[in-house]
Parts: structure tokens; sequence; C-alpha cells
């Protein structure tokens, strides 16, 4: 199994219901290519997980990187892993908190109980970002 994860720019604010619409086209994408992932989204940075079959992960991820709505693509893990983290997401969207305390503790708790323990520090970690 292959597995990567990137950070982003988003180039516009998404919205809660953006954010979800995003995720929505991202699993009927990869369904058919039998990638699965998660997406966090802290209000400025966007952090994804995708995991599959190498060739159509790398595949996907060149797509992404072409897409407008992000941009300074840059890997922060490629690895091959021994079984899916995300199970039969296809894709799943986590929002950081935007305001208060505790945005890292607040993913970490959303985040799903099949994560390894690294990736579930990466997307804490991520959440931190928040301005």
């Amino acid at each position: 199994m292959h597995s990567i994860i990137y950070v982003s720019t988003a180039t516009t604010p998404l919205a809660p219901d953006q954010l979800e619409t995003l995720a929505g086209e991202a699993a009927e994408k990869n369904e058919p290519r039998g990638i699965t992932g998660l997406l966090a989204y802290n209000g400025f940075n966007f952090m994804q997980l995708l995991e599959g079959d190498k060739d159509a992960v790398e595949e996907r991820l060149g797509r992404i990187k072409d897409d407008p709505r992000h941009s300074g693509v840059v890997v922060v893990r490629r690895e091959t892993v021994e079984g899916r983290e995300c199970g039969a997401w296809f894709m799943a969207a986590r929002t950081t908190p935007l305001a208060g305390l505790g945005p890292a503790d607040a993913l970490r708790d959303a985040l799903p109980d099949s994560l390894r323990e690294e990736t579930r520090r990466l997307f804490s970690s991520f959440a931190s970002l928040v301005r």
C-alpha cells in the first residue's frame, strides 16, 4: 500500500459546506481508483492523506498539484505501508477550529482510531498552524 501526506495553501478560503463538497468530489474520483484518504483544512491550508496502489496515488497527486484551489503542494511523507489507515473512506474531511484554544486537540479527537500514531501527530501538528 502506497501512502502520501501533503500540505498546501488554499488560494481562497473555503466554508465548511465547500469543504464537504470538495471531499465528495474527491471521493467520487478516488473510489474507482481504490484510493482512500483524509482531508483536513484549517482555514488557510490543506493536509491530505492519500493511500492505495502506488501508480493510482501518484497519478492522483499529480492532478491535485494542478488544482487551482490551492498552491505550494509539499509532500511531507511518502511511504509503503502494510495496510490502509482510512479504511473505506474514499475521502473524509475534517476542519480544525478557526478560533479558541486547543485546535490540535479538537482535530486529534475527530481523527479516526485507525490512524497510526505518527499520522495522528502529523495531523494534530497541522491543526496547530491555525493563525
